[in-house]
């Protein structure tokens, strides 16, 4: 159950480097069928889950990093064969720092909390839900909307919390911070509810 007390905040700077270890994580089938997250080259979005340290803290943060965007379908285009456009690629493991760290003398106010990092690979500030484009026989995906909705309903899920959380911090760099403002409704009306 989300309390009334829960805090919503919108924080536009974090620091990822050394530090804490995320695992990767993929969507339930009937997720991905359901929502179609995917990235602009069509791969199924993934995000990265740290569980608190505690193993009982109802405190989740959840970053959206930054990485410019496309304007036009030839640039979306080419961002599609890099990290920024396709999820192919993507580590096991993530070592973040900052606002995602578990070390408390860095992160004293979150460093016990669950910690989320959904990558950035839809150029276009985690806000697309309409499905594939096509142009002259090309298939891009906006789907960071549905990426981030797809995040937030498997966490829901299964052994991962979100469905308890006390407090949600929806944090974001550049793109990312931009990805808040779209969002932060959508993460509103799944949790007041509760």
């Amino acid at each position: 159950m989300f309390r009334s007390r829960a805090l919503f905040a919108i924080v536009l700077a974090c620091w990822i480097g050394e530090g804490t270890i995320m695992n990767i994580q993929s969507f339930p089938e009937t997720i991905s069928d359901s929502r179609n997250p995917r990235c602009l080259d069509g791969s199924l979005g993934r995000f990265y889950f740290s569980e608190s340290p505690s193993g009982s803290s109802g405190r989740w943060v959840i970053f959206l990093p930054g990485g410019g965007t496309c304007v036009a379908f030839d640039t979306c285009s080419t961002r599609k064969t890099t990290d920024l456009g396709s999820n192919s690629n993507l580590d096991d493991t993530l070592e973040v720092s900052g606002i995602l760290s578990s070390d408390n003398s860095v992160n004293p106010v979150f460093a016990d909390a669950n910690k989320v990092y959904i990558p950035y690979c839809d150029g276009f500030f985690f806000s697309g839900n309409g499905g594939a484009v096509i142009q002259s026989g090309e298939t891009l995906y906006f789907q960071g909307r549905s990426i981030v909705q797809a995040t937030l309903e498997t966490l829901m899920q299964g052994t991962y919390g979100l469905s308890s959380a006390t407090e949600v911090l929806l944090s974001g760099v550049s793109a990312g911070g931009i990805g808040t403002f779209i969002n932060a409704g959508l993460v509103k009306s799944m949790y007041v509810h509760r």
